[in-house]
């Protein structure tokens, strides 16, 4: 009797020891998911904001380019309309302005990215789509820039033509 008591309390003792050992197994195996679902999250994170500024830009430079577009017809007429140029050249300052604030959200962006990289220790493919992107990014600034110098020359030069007399 003594060595059935003394056998179902070592079985119990066992399996509680391998009951303890799976829980702790469990907790490191949730841990470690964890740890890589933050790392995704942060990643994915990373790449849409860039992706978002690359699309912005992206439209902003097609709308600077109908806009250039618009005052260049309206410049065939060979005569300004003053209430056309005030509006146009508003929408230019608005735009100079858009601009400034997109190259802020970047940079503000682009400064927690190494921090993100050290931390969450992303991979080298990851790392060459987030320099790849923010090369595309500086690229399409670069772009912007030219087309809103397009526009101020197209200001200028629509500003000299003679005045539309109603």
């Amino acid at each position: 009797m003594k060595n059935i008591i003394l056998s179902l309390l070592l079985i119990v003792i066992f399996s509680t020891a391998v009951k303890a050992q799976d829980f702790t197994s469990k907790i490191d195996s949730l841990t470690t998911e964890l740890n890589q679902l933050k790392h995704n999250h942060i990643y994915l994170k990373n790449i849409y904001q860039l992706n978002k500024v690359l699309l912005e830009l992206s439209v902003l430079d097609n709308t600077l380019k109908t806009t250039i577009n618009t005052l260049l017809i309206y410049s065939d007429d060979n005569q300004c309309d003053s209430e056309l140029y005030t509006v146009l050249k508003e929408n230019y300052d608005m735009n100079v302005t858009l601009l400034e604030s997109q190259k802020d959200y970047f940079s503000s962006i682009k400064g927690t990215i190494p921090v993100c990289i050290l931390e969450y220790d992303f991979n080298a493919l990851e790392i060459k789509e987030i320099d790849s992107t923010c090369s595309m990014i500086d690229q399409k600034f670069n772009q912007v820039n030219m087309t809103l110098r397009s526009y101020s020359a197209a200001l200028r030069a629509y500003k000299q033509l003679p005045l539309k007399l109603d």
